[in-house]
């Protein structure tokens, strides 16, 4: 651990430095959310309650909103420890994640009806960036939406996850109040209340998990990850408070990663200004000002 610590001081130290294009700081993106998810961005804090209590919590939790919602929950298979992807604090525990969530549903499989107006109907399209986007949404009608069982209507605080298409393995966090419901091409994962919604959030995000997703794909023009290899994938569940750090200190290095991607860009776009100018002045110096007017005007010397 303590080799760890002085190798991140260093990068933390050298920030600006080391990573100088966007390519590299997507990487550096990448390995945050996969250190993260080991347990080796925050320090352990053993006054926390171990995993396996909040594990039982979960069980527990989601017992009750099966009977609420009266469904059938695919029961998750047994972990062997010999066969994870490597070794976790000793708080933490592996598990499987479904046992992370209430439900991991999809959209009806039938064709909805279409509707010029109604409730908004989200394809993969609208939230591949990572965010909800209705603009441009199709739209079905209410009756069809308030025939849906309630646990496959997404609501607050929900997460989506694309499970079809090139764009397989995105999640997008459901923060609005607004009815919509979602195609088949796209799960729905109701989070418990006793887990941090932004741990589960970096979770799905992490390599760990995109690698599992794409391990587990079938077919080959339409790539597809079936709902019970979703719910079978490998997940680590640390602490709850340990939860709650991980996230903050996610989102700090986050806020890092994009101010110094944005400064690049900044950089990069300066470097073009300087460029054009550089190229103008000794195109003008070369043939003269009246040479230039005369040039041809798909010649752009902005």
């Amino acid at each position: 651990r303590g080799q760890f610590d002085q190798a991140w001081q260093r990068i933390h130290s050298h920030f600006d430095t080391l990573f100088t294009t966007e390519s590299s700081i997507d990487q550096l993106k990448q390995t945050i959310l996969q250190l993260a998810v080991m347990g080796k961005l925050v320090e352990q804090d053993p006054r926390d309650e171990p995993a396996e209590k909040l594990f039982a919590e979960l069980k527990a939790e989601q017992k009750r909103f099966v009977e609420t919602y009266k469904f059938r929950a695919p029961p998750a298979k047994a972990v062997d420890d010999s066969s994870t992807p490597c070794e976790l604090p000793r708080t933490w525990k592996w598990c499987r994640m479904s046992s992370l969530f209430n439900a991991i549903t999809d959209g009806d499989h039938l064709p909805p009806p279409k509707s010029y107006d109604g409730v908004a109907f989200l394809t993969i399209g609208n939230i591949t960036t990572g965010k909800l986007d209705f603009e441009g949404c199709r739209f079905v009608p209410v009756e069809y939406y308030n025939s849906l069982a309630d646990f496959r209507r997404p609501i607050c605080g929900d997460i989506l996850y694309t499970v079809v298409g090139a764009t397989y393995g995105r999640a997008a966090f459901v923060g609005t109040d607004q009815p919509f419901c979602v195609q088949r091409h796209i799960a729905i994962l109701k989070p418990p209340s006793c887990i941090d919604v932004g741990y589960l959030m970096v979770l799905l995000r992490a390599p760990l998990t995109y690698q599992q997703a794409t391990a587990s794909t079938t077919g080959t023009a339409q790539p597809t990850i079936p709902l019970g290899n979703l719910r079978n994938f490998l997940a680590p569940l640390p602490p709850l408070a340990e939860q709650r750090r991980i996230v903050a200190k996610v989102e700090e290095l986050m806020t890092l990663c994009d101010r110094l991607k944005a400064t690049l860009q900044t950089a990069q776009t300066t470097q073009l200004h300087l460029a054009d100018t550089f190229t103008n002045e000794a195109l003008c110096d070369k043939i003269g000002t009246d040479g230039l007017k005369s040039m041809p005007q798909a010649i752009n010397l902005q």
